[in-house]
């Protein structure tokens, strides 16, 4: 009988299935037809690259991002209590780099391929011109401000950014950053590791320094003779309006930073760069300390912002969002975020426990029913790979394999987890041209692997030791196999070319069914009851263990990746062009709901109970949310705090 503790998807795609480039993310408010019981979940706020960071509270903060390819969408995001809850609004634009506000909260710009300006907060923006690049944005007061960007070139305006004056070039290099301190001062660097001075409001520029073994990444000063200019591991300091800058000592090893912010006590400093590079200091800068990346990985942090000296917030690559209340000292993730692209799921029937085996080597899991997503990256898959599934056996022990690819190398890992998906190990590596597919933990230390075998085109591994060694079991002469499901050692299905049982651990398989068009998945509540899914819209059920299995229509000729079967009657299935199917009735009728328009597609679907599931796609998560209350009195799918304001 199957442990109705866990309810897995075993759903993955076939062989063709394409990398989507690190940027094409959709804009939610294209969502049609979004049913009120399901919500997208996560990645939330944003699922694009963060670029810029300005905070005019100890909690409120406007952070802006874009994809690195554009899919003509930029991400404007605005918090007021340290990332609790977001609200987010949507810019066409093919790039956003920056913002800044002033003081009083109602003026800002943002400044990207385009340049926008709000007076209200906020609440509208407007965009006032086109420049090109621009890459850092400052304003003295609501008429005079500056840019910088691509050609070496700054800009100045007066009437508040409606018309702007170009100067340069200046130095050959592209400038990222600029500021200043009154209506005539102010310093710009390139990333060629130049800082430059202007004295006369930005007409004209003078080269300071030049430091060609770095490249720049911020600049900040606090009065007229005090500033800081950051960039790689190289932190210059000046006490005399850069007449003088001294290089910085002592930073520990491995500092990269893309970016530094001071907070105004000139004392709480903190930088922030590649491969999650975070360093911090107390003492104005005399010394450096490394800091725990906000969340162990391999993606790059672009900015930082510390308003006072507890509060900041760090942004960065794959949509990382983190706030600090202790200086810098320690980090906690501001959003209910993750790598958008999801594979493969599993959740248990607890309603709380899940897991989302994503793109770039993340895992994210959750243990209030989703209203919190953590992030954890994985030993052995770094941001080149993917993680193609996961399967918990209970809320400690699971398991999940996925593919490290690096300039056409390819190791295909299978990793465990006996912490609840917190931290993971390599347990066995195989290497194979072929992608591994899908996972099955089906007792302790026993876990079922397909797309790991050299001799046939899909093949099937078993491990008793969780994971350390492992024994083929393969149909003979199967050919392609999308995807599997044991509900013990010894009792397991295998769809593909056609549908497969084993009754004693894949030592011998019976042919069941040969379905009309590939099997891409399937989904088994017991020994008698489950649903098999494919290509170009083929269901199949079975209500006998599979001696018999009986095409259904669900009225829809499109490729079906996800099945999830949650009672003998109950049925759930994921369509590739963003729609749901459900049947109540063993299949007899079907509804379907169109929860996005393309190019978002559904993947893979993971029901822990009737009411309680979620479906993972290339742009992240939706939650079905007719869920149980819990003891704390929370309701199961109850995402208001991130999803309030999705559009």
């Amino acid at each position: 009988m199957r442990d109705d503790r866990r309810v897995q998807d075993r759903t993955r795609p076939c062989a063709v299935i394409r990398r989507l480039a690190l940027a094409c993310i959709v804009a939610l408010g294209g969502q049609a037809a979004l049913g009120e019981e399901w919500k997208f979940e996560a990645p939330w706020p944003s699922s694009q690259d963060l670029k810029g960071v300005h905070m005019l509270g100890p909690g409120e903060a406007w952070i802006v991002g874009s994809p690195m390819l554009s899919d003509g969408t930029g991400h404007v995001l605005h918090t007021t209590n340290g990332g609790a809850t977001w609200e987010r609004q949507i810019l066409t634009t093919s790039s956003i780099n920056d913002v800044f506000f002033l003081d009083d909260g109602q003026h800002g710009w943002i400044v990207g391929n385009n340049t926008w300006r709000t007076i209200d907060g906020g609440q509208t923006w407007t965009q006032v011109n086109n420049n090109g690049s621009l890459y850092g944005v400052f304003f003295l007061d609501p008429l005079r401000g500056w840019a910088c960007g691509n050609g070496a070139i700054a800009y100045w305006t007066t009437n508040g950014g409606v018309t702007w004056n170009p100067v340069g070039p200046i130095g050959g290099w592209t400038l990222v950053d600029i500021e200043f301190v009154d209506e005539n001062n102010g310093w710009t660097v390139d990333i060629d590791g130049k800082i430059f001075h202007s004295s006369n409001g930005g007409l004209s520029w003078q080269e300071q320094l030049y430091d060609p073994a770095t490249g720049f990444g911020s600049i900040q000063f606090f009065d007229a003779q005090e500033g800081w200019a950051i960039g790689g591991g190289r932190f210059h300091h000046t006490a005399n309006a850069g007449a003088t800058w001294e290089l910085v000592d002592g930073l520990p090893a491995g500092t990269w930073a893309f970016g530094g912010h001071f907070a105004p006590d000139r004392l709480t400093g903190v930088a922030v760069g590649l491969d999650g590079s975070v360093v911090r200091t107390a003492d104005g800068g005399q010394t450096w300390s490394l800091v725990a990346a906000p969340i162990a990985n391999t993606a790059s942090l672009f900015d930082v912002y510390m308003f006072d000296e507890l509060h900041g917030f760090s942004v960065g690559e794959r949509a990382l969002l983190s706030y600090t209340e202790d200086g810098g000292q320690t980090w906690r993730s501001a959003g209910n975020t993750g790598w958008f692209m999801t594979h493969g799921m599993d959740a248990l029937d607890d309603g709380r426990h899940a897991w989302a085996a994503c793109e770039a080597g993340e895992i994210m899991r959750t243990e209030d029913g989703g209203r919190h997503w953590e992030r954890v990256f994985t030993p052995g898959i770094d941001k080149y790979g993917r993680v193609m599934d996961v399967s918990f056996l209970d809320e400690n022990e699971g398991y999940a394999v996925g593919k490290h690819e690096a300039f056409g190398y390819a190791d295909m890992k299978v990793l465990r987890s006996l912490d609840g998906g917190r931290s993971w190990a390599v347990r066995a590596v195989f290497h194979t041209p072929l992608d591994i597919k899908a996972c099955d933990a089906v007792a302790p230390g026993v876990v079922v692997v397909l797309g790991v075998n050299d001799v046939t085109q899909d093949g099937l591994n078993i491990s008793y030791d969780g994971g350390l060694t492992w024994t083929g079991i393969s149909p003979p002469g199967a050919g392609f196999i999308g995807n599997i499901d044991f509900l013990t050692p010894e009792l397991g299905w295998a769809g593909g070319n056609e549908i497969y049982k084993t009754t004693d651990g894949g030592a011998t398989w019976t042919e069941q069914a040969s379905p009309p068009n590939h099997i891409l998945s399937i989904s088994m509540f017991d020994e008698q009851h489950g649903w098999a899914v494919g290509a170009l819209g083929d269901v199949m059920r079975t209500v006998n263990g599979g001696e018999t299995w009986v095409l259904q229509d669900i009225g829809t000729d499109e490729s079906l990746w996800g099945v999830s079967t949650v009672s003998p009657t109950e049925c759930w299935v994921a369509a590739l062009v963003g729609i749901v199917f459900h049947t109540t009735d063993g299949g007899a009728t079907w509804t379907s709901e169109t929860l996005a328009e393309s190019p978002v597609n559904f993947e893979t679907i993971a029901f822990s109970s009737p009411g309680n599931g979620w479906v993972g796609s290339n742009f992240g998560l939706w939650r079905h949310g007719g869920g149980s209350i819990f003891a704390d009195g929370f309701e199961s799918g109850d995402t208001a705090a991130w999803s309030s304001a999705v559009p």
